[in-house]
């Protein structure tokens, strides 16, 4: 049964929660995105918190075929290799698998929030454009939404 994959993530250096959209590490979110995307056939999307409490906080959601799916990427070389990329910069606060069928999911999610990054057509990975005047292309997860 396919089911979504909720992951709440810290920028580590909380003083600076900006470097969500800085090299390397929107570099290495890219990455991340592209290398799981490729093996679970879903896109991956990362969103913010609208809290000024928590700036630090963001979230990745995406959808795979099953949790079994999920875990077998979670132990993989190729996701062990970009948890080290991303050690010195983000660190796992949680992780929840949902029973929401992720494309349904995914439309309303990005009609409603937007996206930190969002796959394109062509399979490239760019920032996203927000009309509310985020900063650098990021719009807010309100996270009463979910």
């Amino acid at each position: 049964m396919p089911v979504t994959e909720f992951a709440t993530l810290e920028v580590l250096d909380s003083s600076n929660p900006s470097l969500i959209t800085q090299p390397p590490l929107i570099d290495h979110l890219r990455l991340v995105a592209e290398k799981q995307s490729a093996v679970s056939g879903y896109p991956v999307l990362f969103f913010e918190t609208l809290s000024r409490d928590s700036k630090s906080i963001f979230y990745l959601i995406s959808g795979w075929s099953s949790v079994v799916a999920h875990y077998e990427w979670i132990h993989s070389q190729t996701n062990q290799e970009l948890l080290v990329l991303l050690k010195d910069f983000v660190g796992v606060k949680g992780l929840a698998h949902v029973s929401v069928d992720f494309d349904e999911m995914r439309c309303e999610l990005e009609k409603d929030c937007g996206a930190i990054l969002r796959p394109e057509a062509e399979g490239d990975l760019q920032d996203s454009q927000t009309s509310s005047g985020s900063r650098n292309g990021i719009l807010a997860l309100d996270k009463g939404r979910i």
